[in-house]
């Protein structure tokens, strides 16, 4: 009986060995699931935000093999770049982060405009995605209103949790001021001249977090920005052109959404596709 124990146990551990083998081969993503190209993703933190706010988003995407962390952009409070590392294929992702990060949208659509220029004209970039969180995605779809003669061409647009109807958040400007804030104010100047325009060529995600699905419509919202409001891009944009998301539960607060392995997931499917058989 023992003898024919000690046969079985090297069995074990090798069945068991193979098992755990084909379920991490299964498991693990591999850089097929996705297109791969040369086209850079630029990340574009919201008002206040600091390199930290797309950072465990980006070791994310990195980790599952999605893209690559290529370059990080900072942009002075005059508008100098300091940029670190270059562009290749494999999805390149480009950490954009502003010194300044109170400065008004019509400074942050400038910064843009210089970055997008040199990424051209340096880099020999010729198409990128954006993505913005919060005034971020504001600054990104302002970008796109302008005239952009000599610079790279936006395919694809990701708006999260972007306040396109202003924050509505009582005491929010008690204890936020200055320019940035003062144009995230509902019906500012800043957001009527935004909105006013369409965004005819791009491809645009917009996703938005509910942390209160049981309310009413107009109450639900982020903790800081409403539905209604991050839904606003939608008047921007033709239908055939729009993709809309909306996360709900407790962990789809306003600076949350940007942690969700599900926001995750909603991005790449949209920036890069799955592959296709």
């Amino acid at each position: 009986m023992v003898t024919d124990k000690r046969k079985l146990f090297p069995l074990v551990i090798f069945t068991l060995l193979i098992g755990l083998l084909l379920f991490f081969s299964a498991s693990k993503p591999t850089r097929s699931e996705y297109k791969t190209t040369e086209t850079p993703t630029l990340f574009i933190h919201g008002y206040k935000g600091t390199e930290r706010s797309f950072s465990t988003m980006l070791d994310r995407l990195e980790r599952n093999h999605w893209g690559e962390k290529q370059m990080v952009v900072r942009v002075s409070k005059q508008g100098d770049l300091n940029i670190k590392g270059n562009t290749s294929d494999g999805n390149p992702l480009i950490h954009v982060v502003f010194e300044d990060n109170r400065a008004a949208l019509s400074e942050q659509k400038k910064w843009l405009h210089t970055i997008m220029k040199t990424l051209r004209s340096d880099y020999e970039v010729e198409n990128v995605h954006l993505v913005g969180h919060s005034m971020g995605g504001l600054a990104a779809t302002g970008y796109l209103t302008d005239e952009r003669p000599n610079e790279p061409e936006v395919l694809k647009l990701v708006v999260l949790a972007s306040p396109f109807n202003g924050i509505q958040k009582e005491h929010y400007f008690k204890v936020n001021y200055g320019a940035a804030a003062n144009d995230l104010k509902p019906d500012s100047k800043a957001l009527q001249q935004l909105t006013k325009h369409k965004i005819k060529e791009t491809n645009v995600l917009s996703i938005a977090g509910v942390i209160n699905p049981d309310m009413p419509y107009k109450k639900q919202w982020d903790g800081l920005v409403h539905l209604k409001s991050a839904k606003g891009v939608e008047e921007m944009v033709r239908d055939t052109r729009l993709s809309s998301e909306v996360i709900e539960g407790d962990r789809a607060t306003h600076s949350g959404l940007h942690e969700m392995h599900a926001v995750d997931r909603l991005i790449a499917d949209f920036l890069w596709g799955p592959h296709k058989n």
